[in-house]
């Protein structure tokens, strides 16, 4: 079987991603944003969207002085997948924020009963479930009864919640 190969193009050969340069060598892709040297381009989330930010040779110290700040406030990613999940998940943060002012349900309150969402996987079923407890999690992820947390996960909806909160992948 022959395969026709495209410079620029990745490849992936036992779990590892490279990519085929001008001079037909492969070159190791970076495993993660925080392998500053090895990465060439990198996205960070803008006012409106995930935006592509590449390095040439006429900015390659402010590219990577660049890249050391957005890891700094969290905003550098090394695929746009990874900036546009970061985009929902802060969205969908914002809105359960936004939720719980609106409700009067901002406060966690010590030492009392606090409900929270959480996921539920028994042999292959997988439910959302609300419980109590007195305190774990962040404290914007708490509610102050049962009602408001169902409330609160209609608003967002179960996938969202799923998806950019629990981080659960189905």
């Amino acid at each position: 079987m022959t395969m026709k190969l495209e410079v620029g193009k990745v490849y992936e050969i036992d779990g590892i991603k490279y990519e085929l340069n001008s001079d037909f060598e492969l070159i190791e892709l970076p495993k993660a944003i925080y392998d500053i040297k090895s990465i060439d381009e990198y996205y960070l989330i803008t006012r409106r969207y995930s935006q592509k930010i590449k390095k040439d040779c006429t900015n390659e110290k402010y590219f990577v002085e660049g890249l050391k700040e957005d890891l700094e406030r969290g905003n550098a990613f090394l695929t746009e997948k990874d900036a546009e999940f970061e985009l929902g998940k802060r969205k969908t943060i914002a809105k359960i924020k936004k939720w719980k002012y609106e409700n009067d349900d901002y406060r966690f309150i010590f030492d009392n009963e606090n409900y929270y969402v959480e996921y539920v996987y028994f042999f292959g079923d997988t439910n959302i479930a609300i419980e109590t407890v007195v305190q774990t999690l962040p404290s914007w992820l708490y509610f102050s009864s049962e009602e408001k947390a169902k409330e609160c996960l209609e608003h967002i909806g179960v996938d969202n919640w799923k998806k950019y909160i629990l981080e659960i992948e189905e």
